[in-house]
């Protein structure tokens, strides 16, 4: 399958827990992180060019909120290869705000693997 990022993506150590905000079902965890949009892994599909506002719980180190939210649109969902039942999922950004990109900037520093410099 050919790489069709056309940004750089941060691969994370540490998983934070992403919800749905409106329903606070838990969607995944956070995989990997760039200026365009999130990857998680969770243990349902979700349907492809859904809409959903979402939601991630922070910690005192990243953030100064308690959490952050922001609109994403499913662009992409597949079983994950290596575990069956686990889903891959990329989630583009509809919609965020400066707080919450600053926020992801410090995840992806914080707790992403090395390379370039990294930023919204």
């Amino acid at each position: 399958m050919a790489e069709r990022r056309r940004a750089e993506r941060r691969a994370l150590s540490y998983y934070l827990q992403v919800m749905d905000a409106s329903t606070h079902e838990i969607l995944g965890s956070l995989v990997n992180v760039s200026s365009k949009g999130i990857m998680i892994d969770g243990r349902n599909p979700l349907s492809l060019n859904k809409t959903i506002r979402v939601r991630m719980d922070t910690t005192p180190d990243i953030a100064d909120t308690l959490n952050i939210e922001f609109t994403a649109r499913v662009k992409w969902c597949q079983e994950d290869t290596f575990s069956p039942g686990i889903y891959d999922i990329g989630l583009e950004f509809v919609q965020i705000s400066a707080h919450s990109a600053e926020v992801l900037t410090r995840v992806a520093e914080k707790y992403g693997s090395k390379g370039s410099s990294f930023e919204f």
